[in-house]
């Protein structure tokens, strides 16, 4: 039976994404484990602000806050269900290590 994981990553920092790779080889090495990494295109939110909303209209701060999105799609051979466990294991550890991550998992099993 292969397990098919979608791992949704959502950041305001790129710096994590470089972070994630050598985890996945770990754990390759421990579960049959194949994956890959899709680019998802990053959002860009820019806002304005009044610097003094009483007079100086052209006194005004500009900011940008900039998201980056990344889709691992994890595929796993589960032979015993032992492994189930490991995978369990490796999810949890993955979801703490990643404070600063949003992490979304969606499971799905094809035999």
């Amino acid at each position: 039976m292969n397990l098919i994981i979608k791992w949704k990553l959502k950041t305001f920092n790129s710096k994590y994404f470089s972070q994630i790779r050598p985890v996945l080889n770990f754990w390759k090495d421990k579960i049959k484990l194949t994956y890959s990494v899709v680019c998802l295109p990053k959002k860009i939110t820019r806002f304005t602000v009044l610097k003094s909303p009483h007079v100086n209209k052209t006194a005004r701060d500009q900011f940008e806050m900039i998201t980056y999105k990344r889709l691992i799609i994890l595929n796993i051979e589960v032979k015993e269900y032992s492994d189930f466990f490991k995978i369990r294991q490796m999810l949890t550890k993955l979801r703490k290590k990643y404070v600063n991550v949003q992490n979304k998992f969606e499971v799905t099993s094809k035999n």
